[in-house]
């Protein structure tokens, strides 16, 4: 969970595919499994 201080900072978010909340866009969310496979690529 993500809590973007202003647009610029979601978009930035946005852009790895994290995914706004219903109720605030300014807090996104993004799955463990998904943040752990992007995570294996650096290794």
């Amino acid at each position: 969970m993500v809590n973007a201080v202003d647009e610029d900072a979601a978009k930035f978010w946005r852009r790895r595919c994290f995914t706004p909340s219903k109720d605030d866009p300014l807090i996104l969310f993004r799955a463990i499994a998904d943040i752990a496979a992007s995570l294996a690529n650096f290794r």
